[in-house]
């Protein structure tokens, strides 16, 4: 397998990770009630060939949204203050960064060449619209080399926050074989608004080719527990401030880097 293969493949692979986000209140393991709040929930159905159906969740409440797909390090995305607090359930720590930071740090990196190999990304907005399960969504195609990635946006309201996607794009890890191809495709991507009501990504490998397709198969009104978008309140703040960066050494990454923390 090429390098370029090679890269490709993890990018179409890397989300058959994923594992549900338990949304639902109820009776603690001793009898106690867990607290809940109201919440819009939406459930992602995922498809790949000769694997089981995954099902996950996207909950949004009190202008915060958490994806299912993260368990033991995720991102709380807080969508009224413009920020992403990356939480690590192991070492009990988290950490924050403002959107307009993630973006501008992501962008600013050196200007590498594109590995030999390794096709340039592009992405097209083609024009078309759809729907799917009532809503409406508008086709994006992304194309790099043999990979294909078929994006339908939607940028209804009363889907998620419009501003949701570039945060997700901003704060998402950064492959450094792929990053400099990738990097015209991340611009565009973080200046546009909507969220993915359908998604299929495909990758030409020998004669069969690799397929994943994500559809949004419901969106629904229910109370789930407080603590799915609440920070516990022993982890420690590993928030870097300003003038405490200033002293780092200049090899600490993105994870230790930060402007602000959770209130």
């Amino acid at each position: 397998m090429g390098f370029g293969v090679t890269v490709l493949v993890a990018l179409l692979l890397v989300t058959l990770l994923s594992t549900g986000c338990n949304g639902d209140s109820g009776v603690g393991v001793e009898g106690a009630i867990v607290p809940s709040i109201g919440a819009r929930v939406l459930t992602i159905r995922t498809i790949i060939p000769d694997s089981p159906v995954l099902l996950t969740t996207v909950v949004i409440a009190d202008g915060k949204v958490r994806l299912g797909t993260e368990t033991d390090r995720w991102r709380l995305f807080d969508v009224e203050n413009g920020t992403v607090t990356f939480v690590d359930d192991i070492e009990r720590t988290y950490r924050t960064e403002t959107h307009a930071d993630l973006m501008r740090e992501r962008l600013a990196t050196p200007r590498e060449a594109v590995p030999e190999g390794l096709a340039t990304a592009t992405i097209t907005k083609t024009g078309k619209s759809r729907e799917f399960e009532g809503i409406a969504g508008d086709q994006y195609i992304i194309t790099m080399g043999g990979y294909k990635r078929e994006l339908w946006l939607s940028t209804t309201p009363a889907i998620v926050p419009p501003q949701l996607l570039s945060m997700m794009v901003a704060s998402d890890p950064v492959s450094e074989d792929s990053a400099p191809a990738m990097r015209q495709v991340e611009s565009q991507l973080a200046k546009l608004q909507g969220f993915p009501i359908f998604e299929r990504s495909e990758l030409q490998y020998g004669d069969k080719p690799l397929v994943m397709e994500k559809t949004l198969v419901k969106i629904e009104e229910r109370p789930v527990a407080r603590s799915l978008i609440t920070i516990p309140n022993d982890y420690r703040d590993a928030t870097v401030t300003e003038s405490a960066a200033g002293q780092q050494p200049a090899s600490l990454d993105r994870a230790g880097r930060s402007a602000r923390g959770v209130e």
